[in-house]
């Protein structure tokens, strides 16, 4: 077990380079870390951020990393050389005047997911910007391991929905409130 160090402040988000000994951590503090699992050592600073950094994802070949911030910034960067090359800015609701309390990205990179204040879950392709989709009752989110379902907490439920069609799943019914959601990388 290493200790990884350099964030200012609060670890946001984790994750893996699925083709690569690397992982990528991002902050409240602004910034993404590149770091080699073997030694420890960060090999790598994505700044660019100007605020917090929500959540982030590798692309499907390790090669980008893809970050979202609560005011649906979200940035593309090449994961060797540092450099941002994509920048978008996803359609805020302000005029529902509600506000983003969770980001999410699929693990393929290809969408990102916000929970907004008013209890919707809007979804939008990574690339496109164009919105996806929208789904009722959720403080938290997380996408399938395959990026094709997304799972929400509704008041106490759990409910799983495909992203492209909108279709429910199932729903899980808790007696506790849910903290954190997370989804084997086999999907099971």
């Amino acid at each position: 077990m290493r200790l990884l160090r350099k964030h200012s402040s609060v670890v946001t988000g984790v994750a893996f380079n699925p083709t690569s000994n690397q992982v990528a951590t991002c902050s409240a503090d602004g910034s993404i870390r590149l770091w080699d699992m073997g030694t420890g050592k960060q090999v790598n600073s994505l700044v660019g951020h100007p605020t917090i950094v929500a959540g982030l994802a590798y692309m499907d070949d390790g090669n980008q990393v893809i970050s979202l911030a609560p005011d649906l910034s979200c940035y593309v960067w090449d994961s060797k050389s540092g450099r941002r090359i994509g920048h978008a800015r996803l359609k805020p609701d302000k005029d529902r005047g509600a506000t983003v309390n969770h980001v999410a990205i699929s693990p393929d990179g290809s969408m990102v997911a916000a929970a907004y204040s008013d209890r919707r879950v809007v979804i939008w392709d990574a690339k496109t910007t164009k919105q996806i989709g929208v789904q009722r009752c959720s403080s938290l989110m997380c996408f399938s391991s395959d990026s094709l379902a997304v799972a929400s907490v509704c008041n106490d439920e759990v409910v799983a929905w495909q992203v492209r069609t909108n279709i429910h799943i199932v729903s899980l019914s808790v007696t506790s409130p849910v903290l954190a959601m997370a989804v084997s990388p086999q999907a099971r």
